[in-house]
């Protein structure tokens, strides 16, 4: 990538970044999912009471929800240094350290304590997807539009496989008692590390699946490379 903006060709390094960016969403989306659906049990593990559970978990779901922006936003960030550009990077950091940190008061005047890092959290990763936004569009002014790689559609195919692994995990999970506060994964550290492996190892199945069968090009490569290492 560095090669491609120091020469000047830009269409080489869009393909760079539409490359990078295709992984980026192929490997957050999932996280995601998982990590918001597992955000109680997560929390079960760390905490003692079944309140400390729910505001750790809370915690965990809004920042999760920013993972995908944080993680494209970061990618940005390397493209305009490869462009040997730093001030469009402190441009959008500051506008989203700006908005971050008037969400942060306006959480704070307006949120009951017990739900207040939470709100934070959120506002923290509403931030975060303002950020990435900008971080695009002066990118693309920069070096112009990303006409290869379908970004948007392949996004969509992602977060859509994702959605379908979250529904089929919370199912796992809701068959096993759900978060109330004495089911089975939020009843102790080892069946809450059980639950994780569980609904997680479903949701990572279905989301494979699902992309398999949508022809993602990213996941039949993984799949290939694993078949390789396995007949070794």
């Amino acid at each position: 990538m560095s090669e491609h903006a120091h020469a000047k060709n830009f269409d080489a390094l869009k393909t760079d970044v539409v490359k990078a960016l295709r992984s980026i969403l192929a490997l957050s989306a999932i996280a995601t999912t998982v990590m918001i659906v597992l955000s109680f049990p997560i929390g079960a593990v760390f905490a003692s009471s079944y309140e400390s559970t729910k505001a750790l978990g809370l915690v965990l779901a809004a920042m999760m929800l920013g993972l995908i922006p944080f993680s494209v936003n970061f990618m940005l960030q390397r493209v305009f240094y490869a462009l040997e550009d730093t001030k469009s990077p402190f441009v959008f950091t500051t506008i989203q350290i700006v908005v971050f940190v008037i969400s942060a008061y306006v959480c704070a005047g307006l949120v009951p304590a017990m739900g207040l890092v939470a709100a934070i959290s959120l506002a923290m990763s509403i931030s975060f997807a303002i950020q990435a936004l900008i971080a695009y569009f002066m990118l693309v002014r920069r070096i112009g539009k990303f006409t290869g790689g379908r970004l948007f559609d392949y996004a969509l195919q992602v977060i859509f496989a994702a959605v379908l692994a979250g529904v089929a995990g919370a199912a796992i999970l809701w068959s096993i008692g759900g978060i109330e506060p004495y089911s089975f994964a939020l009843s102790g550290t080892v069946n809450a590390l059980i639950s994780c492996v569980a609904v997680g190892g479903v949701a990572i199945l279905v989301y494979v699946f699902v992309l398999w069968l949508m022809r993602n090009d990213e996941i039949r490569s993984a799949l290939s490379a694993v078949k390789g290492i396995l007949r070794r």
